[in-house]
Order: structure tokens, then C-alpha cells, then sequence
């Protein structure tokens, strides 16, 4: 491993949220422990039964940031893409984030992937009928929020879109109770709110807000949670999961080698992952590279506790 990607694995280990909460002496990650788990976890079969394991769910997330390129090899930098699933993540840094991309990282997928509405996504999901995309709410509001000071009429979105997020809060976590709210209260805001923006189309306010946004054909998208209460409201647990990788690459700004780049996002796949199962992240590395050089896959979820 090269110095820089050396320095990276320490940094991503070291900036994870649990680190803090383990007894230990140092503040990074010892250079032999880190030479045993790259060499039990990179090549081995954890990672991969992490991927698979993910794919294997109903609906995931999707989302990607720019990861530094150190090579010199090329001006643009990486690309990270981030996959989530209850209690899983999954990172892989790629050249671009283009349709052969997504194609070649999940084009196989069964299920609902929530994420963006860009061209890639739905060129490199297209032929793929058993794939059906789900749009972000989170990125609705936002587009509303920054209109709001010059146009207050944007805060009646706004309201709208709160309601829907408190509805699926008065579930509590009850999935049945949740499908009836999305089915009635739900529906009956998202009908406002349609009849709202269709108003607006003929104002003078039209441009300034994103209403294009809203009754575009990504309509179909935003409303899919309507039907499936699996589908959540937005995709800030994918936005959350990407967090750590964006915050670490400030400090170590990104790969010196396509080698660091996989390095990278087994080592952030797993970490983060670890931390959704709330397992230490020394604890758990120890225990699956254990496991890994046995020919076992141990995923954090799995981690006796």
C-alpha cells in the first residue's frame, strides 16, 4: 500500500463516529492491524457478501460524491457511490458516475433504488424493467427553501411538505399504521400539493420556483412512497452514509492509486456499516478479518454481542 493510501486507511478508521467510544491508547489505527485487515478483508469474501446482501433487499439508495484523484493521471476526480439498505452501506469509488457505471454496479438490481433524477441513472436503468426509481422529497423541499426569501408564496410547498413528514412521524415506526397514513392523510397532501403547483405554472413566480421539478415526469418518483411504505420519504440515510467518506477526503484528498480507491471504499463500506449495527469499529475489524482468513464472511450485524 502507498504512503498516502496508507495515511487514508488511519484517517478513515480514526474519523469514524465510534471510534470515540472504544477504549484504546491511540488515535489511529495501528499500522500492523492495518496490514492484517487489508490483507484478510480486501480480497476476501466480507465485502462482497456485504454487496450481495444489499442488492438482495426490496429497496435501496443511491447517491454520489467526487473522491480525490492523486494519480496525475487524469484531471477529474473519482466518483464514490454510495449504496444504502437498513443497517447496510456499501461504497464504491469509480471513474465517473455514468449510465455504463450504473449499469455495470447495479444494472442487474431487482427493486427500487431512491435517488436522483439524473440522465444517468435513468439511461443506465433503462432495459432493466425489474428496476423502478424513487425520487427524494428532501431535495423538493431544499429547491423550495432557497426560493423562499425572494418568493414567500414557496412556503405554502414548504407547509405541505412538513405535513408529509410529520404523517409518516405519527406512525411511530408502526409499518401498517404508516401504509393507512401514506394511503389517506398522505395522499391527500400530495392531491394539494399537485393542485397547488399547477396553479403556479401560470403565474410569474413559475420560473423562480421549481415547479417543473414537481410535475415533471419525476412526479411518478416522488409520489412511488405513496404505494409502498418500504420506500422512504427521501434519501438522507444514502446522504448521511456518504457524509464520512466526503468529511475524511478533506483531510487525505483522496487516492493516490486505483489500489487506495478500493481500499477506500472496502474499508468505509464496512466501517460505516459497523456503525448503523452500533458495534466498535476495532472490535469488529479484528473480528472480521479473523473471520475472513478462516473463509468466513462476518458481516457487523452478524458480530456476536
Amino acid at each position: 500500500m502507498q504512503g498516502g493510501d496508507g495515511r487514508q486507511l488511519q484517517e478513515q478508521y480514526r474519523c469514524n463516529d465510534n471510534y470515540k467510544r472504544e477504549e484504546t491508547n491511540d488515535q489511529t489505527l495501528a499500522p500492523e492491524h492495518a496490514r492484517i485487515v487489508v490483507a484478510n478483508l480486501q480480497e476476501g469474501s466480507t465485502p462482497s457478501t456485504l454487496f450481495a446482501r444489499l442488492l438482495a433487499q426490496p429497496v435501496i439508495g443511491l447517491d454520489q460524491a467526487s473522491w480525490g484523484r492523486l494519480d496525475g493521471k487524469k484531471d477529474t476526480p473519482w466518483q464514490m457511490w454510495a449504496l444504502t439498505a437498513p443497517g447496510m452501506v456499501v461504497h464504491r469509488i469509480r471513474d465517473d458516475k455514468g449510465a455504463d457505471t450504473f449499469k455495470s454496479l447495479i444494472g442487474n438490481y431487482r427493486g427500487i433504488i431512491v435517488c436522483d433524477a439524473l440522465k444517468p441513472h435513468e439511461a443506465g436503468a433503462r432495459g432493466n424493467d425489474a428496476i423502478a426509481r424513487a425520487g427524494c422529497r428532501a431535495h423538493v423541499y431544499r429547491k423550495f427553501e432557497e426560493a423562499a426569501p425572494n418568493h414567500p408564496q414557496a412556503n405554502i410547498a414548504l407547509n405541505w411538505i412538513g405535513d408529509l413528514y410529520e404523517i409518516d412521524e405519527r406512525a411511530a415506526g408502526d409499518v401498517d399504521n404508516n401504509s393507512e397514513l401514506r394511503r389517506t392523510d398522505s395522499d391527500a397532501v400530495t392531491a394539494e400539493l399537485k393542485t397547488w403547483s399547477w396553479s403556479q405554472l401560470a403565474t410569474q413566480y413559475a420560473a423562480a420556483l421549481p415547479i417543473d421539478r414537481v410535475l415533471s415526469e419525476a412526479w411518478l418518483r416522488l409520489t412511488r412512497f405513496l404505494q409502498d411504505v418500504r420506500i422512504p420519504f427521501d434519501n438522507n440515510a444514502t446522504e448521511r452514509a456518504i457524509r464520512g467518506p466526503v468529511v475524511g477526503c478533506r483531510n487525505h484528498y483522496g487516492s493516490k492509486s486505483e489500489r487506495g480507491t478500493q481500499v477506500a471504499s472496502v474499508f468505509y463500506s464496512l466501517l460505516e456499516t459497523a456503525k448503523l449495527a452500533g458495534v466498535g469499529p476495532a472490535t469488529y475489524l479484528r473480528e472480521a478479518a479473523l473471520a475472513d482468513a478462516r473463509g468466513e464472511a462476518l458481516l457487523p450485524a452478524d458480530l456476536p454481542r
